[in-house]
């Protein structure tokens, strides 16, 4: 997830040996598979297979949503828990919710943007930023990968140059100094072709991930840029 890998994503959930004695658990790995299939399907530039995906994902959200409503409205006129309850290893449902709709606000964002509605695709990702927010700080965070990071990709997968940088920028308020931030942000600023920035962005990345492994391509690309300059 943090790497947006979609790919392994997917693969991950189908391995995942999921207990039929733990519905959330297994609501959580299809919301998941969904909305990876659905960025998967962004990237590839498939609308109409992303457009299926966030359906899909939607319908599962408004599924879960009216469960819990109607949980909570049993657990009104229930007797109050005695103190003896067992742990359920299963975990909570609305966390899981919260995450994964925020999630879906990324997918139809990434889908606007890609179709150049860039306008109505800032909104829904202005409301995913929001959203985000209010899951509270946790370390490491519970949101895995900050919703700026998404828009900024989506605006790199739809050619808009500008739009990925100011994304960039707001990941970096966010998290400052995120390495993942920081190269894409140089990659932005390298398609708009100002190739002064570019270098300055590449060296602040490499400082950032001095001690990474050198073997990543992130590392070998910036090198490769700092030295050819």
């Amino acid at each position: 997830m943090r790497t947006a890998d979609w790919t392994r994503v997917v693969q991950l959930v189908n391995a995942a040996n999921l207990s039929q004695t733990m519905p959330h658990m297994e609501f959580l790995a299809g919301g998941l598979s969904q909305f990876a299939l659905g960025m998967q399907s962004v990237e590839a530039h498939e609308p109409d297979v992303a457009e299926r995906h966030s359906v899909l994902l939607d319908s599962t959200l408004w599924r879960m949503s009216q469960q819990i409503k109607d949980q909570e409205a049993k657990d009104k006129k229930a007797a109050p828990p005695t103190g003896n309850q067992s742990m359920s290893p299963d975990p909570l449902p609305k966390p899981l919710l919260q995450m994964l709709s925020i999630m879906s606000l990324e997918l139809r964002g990434s889908m606007l943007a890609t179709q150049d509605n860039v306008p109505e695709a800032e909104k829904l990702f202005a409301v995913a930023r929001r959203e985000e927010k209010e899951l509270g700080y946790h370390e490491p965070p519970f949101y895995i990968r900050p919703v700026a990071e998404s828009e900024a990709a989506a605006m790199m997968t739809a050619g808009k140059w500008a739009g990925a940088e100011a994304a960039f920028q707001k990941a970096l308020v966010d998290r400052p100094n995120s390495g993942f931030a920081l190269y894409g942000l140089a990659q932005a600023k390298e398609k708009k072709g100002d190739s002064g920035a570019t270098t300055a962005s590449y060296r602040q990345f490499l400082s950032a991930w001095k001690t990474a492994d050198p073997g990543l391509p992130e590392i070998a690309a910036c090198t490769a840029v700092d030295e050819a300059t």
